[in-house]
């Protein structure tokens, strides 16, 4: 643009991205309590600028990164051999992998013989104050241990291993642990030792107070259910059934006589009918004049109506 108009117009310009990094090289490993150090070369400069670099583990899923270095730390379980690959970054793109590192274990987290001196607590849900009974459960949470580590947790006052436990992708942890059935009343202290996620031991602490187990209260005893039989069960219902029904027949009786009319006048009193042939029958003389006469005996029958 002139002050008396448009200028002509500019041709194309052509512009050629700049290509993504080479690959780093010389891949190193170094195994450290539950963390490895990575380093690694840069690759040659030509490309584009880089800006960061992502060291990878296998198996996973840990990794570090790094910015303006070529060096980071990764967290690393205990019991896993692992090789590392390295990637650098830039506005072109990632370059290619590297070639895996040797391969590595690290080392698990050491035991201390006495409680770790240190400002850093562990927590819990339950109260800090209340005591714990041997054998009781209680969850132990703990942070700023480096991410996908391995943590030992201890119960002290001799160390006894409680256990251990993997690290979150944020360095976290929250876990369950049963208090030793065997450990002494008294004061202990709970103790999580780890790796931060620089490599370097961290440790944190909780005092509690074991107290003695309440004693379990007794059951009480259920009242056991009544005895029953089928043939007893039987006989005392046939004798009620014929209770019922004697009761029932007496009942009818008596409402049967109270409703009866009263018996007529000499109803059903017995009187003898005589029989013909029956009494005394003529006498027979026997003897001269004033001899009695002898009734002739005879049979009498008679009838009640």
């Amino acid at each position: 643009m002139t002050a008396v108009g448009p200028g002509a117009e500019a041709g194309p310009v052509l512009v050629t991205p700049l290509a993504a990094p080479a690959a780093p090289s010389g891949v190193t490993a170094t195994a450290k309590t539950a963390t490895i150090t990575v380093t690694w070369v840069a690759p040659p400069t030509g490309g584009a600028q880089i800006t960061g670099y992502t060291a990878v583990a296998s198996p996973g899923p840990a990794t570090c990164d790094a910015v303006g270095a070529t060096t980071c730390v990764l967290g690393a379980q205990s019991n896993q051999a692992y090789t590392i690959t390295v990637v650098a970054h830039s506005a072109s793109g990632d370059s290619a992998a590297s070639a895996p590192s040797s391969s590595v274990t690290a080392a698990a987290p050491e035991i201390p013989a006495t409680p770790p001196v240190t400002d850093e607590k562990l927590d819990t849900p339950q109260s800090d104050d209340k005591p714990t009974a041997p054998g009781a459960t209680i969850t132990l949470k703990g942070s700023g241990y480096a991410p996908n580590s391995t943590v030992e947790l201890i119960v002290y006052s001799s160390p006894v291993s409680l256990g251990t436990v993997v690290t979150d992708d944020k360095g976290e942890f929250s876990v369950d642990v049963v208090v030793p059935p065997s450990l002494p009343v008294g004061d202990h202290t709970r103790a999580a030792v780890g790796a931060d996620k620089d490599g370097n031991v961290r440790a944190m602490r909780l005092d509690v107070t074991v107290a003695p187990a309440a004693p379990a209260t007794p059951a009480t005893p259920a009242t056991p259910p009544l005895a029953v039989t089928g043939a007893a069960t039987a006989v005392t219902a046939e004798a009620g059934l014929l209770m019922l029904l004697l009761g029932a027949g007496l009942v009818r009786a008596s409402r049967t006589r109270r409703l009866a009319p009263p018996p007529p006048p000499h109803a059903h009193r017995p009187r003898l009918t005589a029989v013909r042939g029956c009494g005394p029958r003529p006498g027979i003389r026997t003897g001269g004049p004033g001899v009695g006469v002898r009734p002739t005996p005879g049979r009498c029958t008679g009838s009640a109506a």
